[in-house]
């Protein structure tokens, strides 16, 4: 068996130039020894943004909740994207676990479809304003993180009038998002029909539902994490017992910017529920706090003590750098 070597460089506290130079070195070291060395490069002040986007196919009894939750947390996800939560309009939970106290819903009036956007207590992410449509299948987000603004959108795609609904899914985002884009889906159809079905099926992956759900991906400027870790690889998320096949309608999509972000995807198993749930992870750079600009603490000048001996230090100050040269 053969052995091999982990390394987990930290480049938080590294100076620009001494951290060039260790990179560089870096690159030497597994150009030489790359079939025995793993070297992962991290940075402590990133923050690890982990978001799950699941099918739930309902989420109205207690047992479901605490699987789902007890599944979601294990992932440490800060975003929870649900889709057919099955919650009825003005009847949702307020919150469904004490670590995921911020809840947004969009549902319908009968327990069908449904969307819910779940944040973590701790996550970063600070909701401005939500806006969902009259059908319970999508959910809008906008909201900031680290003072930039960021959409999150939660879809649950229609299995019939999909040209219609895509046309008007790209409307309502264009017109009401805010900065980047992350989109969590259930598109109830694919990207790419070889790649992304176990078998070919006329009614995924052609026709003009797909040009209009492409169309919305290139309007948007939205890249597929899995697949943009996965080229060429085939996995799927659903199974569709009338057509007998697999395939992959489930995913996560950000904003071209966010591409140099991408940390990992996976495709988790179905335990649950009839729908994989998707990981996506990002490492978001942290800003920096300002310094600032220096003030003087006012209340100083009440002390008494205090003025006396600053009054020393100015004359002392002008006494040595003010003198009259002879």
């Amino acid at each position: 068996m053969q052995n091999v070597l982990h390394f987990s460089v930290s480049l938080s506290r590294t100076r620009d130039g001494k951290k060039k130079n260790l990179l560089e070195l870096i690159r030497k070291f597994k150009s030489v020894f790359h079939h025995n060395i793993d070297i992962t490069m991290t940075n402590q002040s990133d923050y690890k943004l982990t978001i799950i986007s699941h099918n739930a196919k309902g989420l109205n009894t207690p047992v479901k909740w605490r699987m789902a939750y007890k599944n979601y947390l294990a992932h440490h996800a800060d975003i929870i994207v649900i889709q057919e939560t099955h919650f009825k309009k003005g009847r949702e939970p307020k919150f469904l676990h004490p670590h995921l106290t911020r809840c947004y819903y969009s549902s319908a009036t009968n327990k069908t479809r449904g969307v819910a956007i779940l944040i973590r207590e701790s996550c970063p992410l600070v909701v401005h304003t939500s806006h969902m449509d009259r059908e319970g299948r999508i959910l809008l987000l906008q909201a900031q993180l680290n003072d930039k603004p960021i959409t999150i959108v939660g879809i649950y795609a229609p299995n019939t009038k999909q040209s219609r609904f895509f046309s008007h899914l790209n409307n309502f985002v264009t017109n009401k998002k805010s900065g980047d884009l992350v989109v969590t889906t259930d598109f109830n159809n694919v990207l790419d029909v070889k790649l992304d079905c176990s078998s070919h099926r006329r009614d995924r992956g052609t026709g003009r539902a797909n040009r209009a759900l492409i169309q919305f991906l290139k309007d948007e400027y939205l890249f597929d994490i899995w697949r943009n870790l996965n080229p060429k690889q085939k996995d799927f998320t659903f199974y569709s017992s009338p057509h007998k096949s697999y395939s992959r309608i489930d995913l996560i999509l950000i904003s071209g910017t966010y591409l140099p972000y991408l940390y990992d995807s996976s495709i988790e198993p179905k335990t649950w529920s009839d729908h994989s749930p998707i990981l996506g992870t990002l490492l978001i750079p942290q800003l920096q706090a300002s310094r600032g600009k220096w003030r003087l603490n006012e209340s100083l000048l009440s002390d008494d003590t205090f003025c006396k001996d600053l009054y020393k230090q100015i004359n002392y100050y002008f006494k040595e750098n003010c003198q009259t040269k002879q």
